[in-house]
């Protein structure tokens, strides 16, 4: 098991991970705001707008848990993330709620699609 799949063995351990990552990425404000503008610009992120699952992180399933459940929930989590970036770079949405955004949605599917209940 890789340590990706160590950390993301439950859904506490998944929201955990979210919540600490905001709270590092928003002592970071200038180079957020900088990388979601230079975001709107890119070609390659307008053909794919995955942010979570461009390998940066390295989240990859947990054991039991499907590929392609894993991948839906993933996918969800990146829109919101990134709608919430969008909003907060444009001083629309503190980040701490871009967080619990992501949590909500995270858990959310966790829960329709059985992930963490295995």
């Amino acid at each position: 098991m890789s340590p990706a799949s160590e950390q993301t063995a439950s859904l506490s351990a998944l929201r955990h991970i979210i919540h600490t990552s905001a709270a590092v990425l928003e002592k970071h404000p200038n180079m957020l705001r900088t990388y979601t503008l230079s975001m709107l610009s890119s070609d390659e992120f307008v053909r794919d707008q995955r942010l979570l699952t461009k390998g940066s992180l390295g989240w990859g399933p947990p054991p039991g848990v499907e590929r392609e459940d894993w991948d839906t929930m993933i996918d969800y989590m990146d829109k919101v993330y990134w709608a919430g970036l969008l909003r907060w770079t444009y001083g629309q949405m503190d980040y701490a709620d871009i967080a619990r955004d992501v949590d909500g949605i995270a858990t959310i599917c966790a829960k329709a699609l059985g992930i963490f209940d295995r």
